[in-house]
């Protein structure tokens, strides 16, 4: 039933991990994680702008093949509890995008590098795990 949403995670997962490569190898964000920086940011930028768009038009093309006859009766189904726990997942995700590309954004802004420490995340996403694990 829930095919395209199931789609549109995977495109993010896959975005979402090629990007955390390109941040730690380019050397855009300083983190003890970060490796050495290297001349191959740009191209791989690219290759980030291109799966992107590869993937959402292959996502628009397939639109009507990944359609369900199905709805969503019920707050207390199966697929509604898994649809619930999925938007967790995604707060989740995107606060810890914010925090990571934060010190990016904002020195792109104000010329100043504001940097977000772990207990901003530890702020932000305890609330988050605690409706998680209940």
């Amino acid at each position: 039933m829930l095919k395209i949403w199931n789609m549109v995670l995977i495109i993010l997962t896959y975005g979402l991990v090629i990007f955390g490569t390109f941040i730690t190898r380019s050397g855009v964000i300083d983190s003890v994680h970060a490796f050495a920086r290297s001349a191959v940011g740009p191209a791989f930028f690219g290759f980030i702008a291109l799966t992107s768009l590869a993937s959402v038009w292959m996502l628009f093309r397939r639109l009507d093949d990944l359609r369900s006859d199905n709805r969503l009766e019920s707050l207390v189904s199966r697929e509604a509890v898994f649809l619930f726990n999925n938007l967790l997942f995604m707060t989740l995700t995107f606060s810890v995008f914010l925090g990571t590309v934060f010190p990016m954004v904002s020195e792109l802004l104000t010329g100043d590098k504001i940097t977000v420490g772990s207990s901003w995340f530890n702020r932000v996403t305890g609330p988050q795990f605690g409706l998680l694990v209940l």
